[in-house]
């Protein structure tokens, strides 16, 4: 199994702002084995990766203070790679495994890139001569605990899965829809609340992270945040999203869970969203509010 995180991929966005990151002082840096410059912000105790572990990590790549990319930042969730098995391969020169490798859980580190030893220089970074890129390490794991905590994450989409494929035969037949303890708004917004958190509610201007699995009322899945194990954050009443998700999910205490059937017009309207979302099309979403902000 190999997850390799070209993160450099991420810079070729174009450049934003005016400040560009300076090398520290050569007093102040460490070089890791292949030879990158980095500053060690935090030094925890512990043991650092050994070949074959799992690191989860945090990860942004930075112009001075121009953000270019920026990993998961929710509990749970965060970018991994496998420390390579040896010295040979290809993977441990890239600068993320080589800052790790320097690391302990809890650690905070910079590690700085110069623009001249890319293949080509990025669009709009001509006069730019280092990238900083900064690592949290999260957590190290040995191969087993990764695959049994995979394995839990994918008993988790099952057990979603067949609950939807339930809820929406029973949904789509009348006699039976009738039976569900479907609650209403006035805006004829309908849900079901599979579990109430115990977490805040919702407020103006806080973004929330959300997990979620998106279905036509026919049953079909279109998309899904938990097959990629990476939560959606929007702010609510902001525009963000569809009408239905600003005024279901300001309905959620942090902790719930709820499914909601989201009229078209709360929804993608006459003109649905092509390729996957027919016109007048309803919607139904099972959403879970990881965390208000």
């Amino acid at each position: 199994m190999k997850r390799t995180y070209y993160i450099l991929l991420f810079i070729y966005m174009a450049y934003f702002g005016t400040a560009q990151t300076i090398l520290p002082p050569d007093s102040l840096l460490s070089y890791t084995p292949a030879g990158f410059p980095y500053l060690l912000h935090t030094q925890q105790t512990g043991a650092r990766p050994q070949p074959g572990q799992i690191v989860r990590f945090h990860a942004q790549m930075r112009n001075g203070d121009a953000i270019y990319y920026t990993s998961p930042r929710q509990d749970g969730e965060a970018s991994v790679v496998d420390i390579p098995r040896s010295q040979a391969a290809d993977e441990w020169r890239l600068p993320t495994v080589q800052l790790l490798l320097q690391m302990t859980t809890g650690d905070s580190a910079t590690t700085f890139l110069r623009i001249d030893t890319l293949a080509k220089k990025p669009r709009g970074l001509e006069n730019t001569d280092w990238l900083a890129m900064d690592i949290v390490c999260l957590e190290i794991l040995s191969p087993e605990a990764w695959a049994a905590r995979q394995a839990q994450t994918r008993s988790e989409q099952d057990r979603i899965g067949a609950m939807m494929d339930s809820l929406l035969t029973a949904y789509r037949r009348k006699a039976t829809r009738e039976q569900m303890d479907l609650q209403s708004t006035r805006s004829r917004l309908r849900y079901l609340m599979l579990q109430e958190g115990k977490g805040p509610l919702p407020m103006p201007g806080r973004p929330v992270s959300v997990h979620y699995a998106a279905y036509l009322r026919s049953g079909r899945l279109i998309d899904s945040s938990l097959e990629r194990n990476e939560p959606y954050v929007f702010t609510p009443g902001e525009g963000e999203v569809i009408e239905g998700w600003d005024e279901g999910v300001q309905l959620l205490r942090a902790g719930s869970e709820a499914v909601f059937f989201i009229p078209s017009r709360l929804a993608y309207g006459d003109k649905g969203a092509p390729p996957a979302v027919p016109p007048h099309a309803e919607m139904v979403y099972y959403i879970k509010l990881i965390e208000v902000q």
